[in-house]
């Protein structure tokens, strides 16, 4: 509960109500990387001052980022989803907890393998972002990647 409180304290800011600000761009993309296998990439672009949570920061603290694979059944996930990018780690007392996160820009790289490559790899990105001043409300973004041949 005290989480939830704290963050809505942060993201209920006049300058956010002012207008839907998102300093995440997000492309998606896969390279073939065997027979049936492919790298699905996520690149994650900031402005400014923001940074994006790992997926593997403090639960305790800010939401760290997710992705959720929709499609298909025929879909196999090769290990855990991994971070490339610059891997900043502190404490931050707003979260009373030790956070990693990355600025500026971090590739996410899930390896997969799927038997019918005519299906698009759907699903979504759950994110939240901040910077010294604030944080911005959770954010969901859906992806369509269709696999190369």
């Amino acid at each position: 509960m005290k989480r939830v409180i704290l963050i809505l304290m942060l993201v209920a800011t006049p300058k956010l109500f002012a207008q839907i600000y998102d300093p995440v761009s997000w492309s998606f993309n896969a390279t073939k990387t065997g027979s049936n296998t492919y790298e699905i990439i996520a690149t994650a672009t900031l402005e400014g001052e923001w940074h994006i949570y790992s997926q593997f920061t403090d639960h305790n603290g800010p939401i760290p980022t997710e992705f959720v694979f929709e499609t298909p059944t025929n879909l196999n996930l090769l290990g855990a989803t991994i971070e490339n990018g610059e891997l900043h780690e502190k404490f931050e007392e707003v979260f009373d907890a030790n956070t990693k996160y990355f600025e500026t820009k971090v590739d996410f790289v899930q390896k997969i393998k799927i038997t019918d490559i005519q299906q698009p790899i759907t699903g979504y990105v759950y994110y939240m972002v901040c910077n010294n001043e604030s944080c911005l409300p959770p954010k969901e973004v859906a992806f369509n990647i269709k696999l190369p041949k």
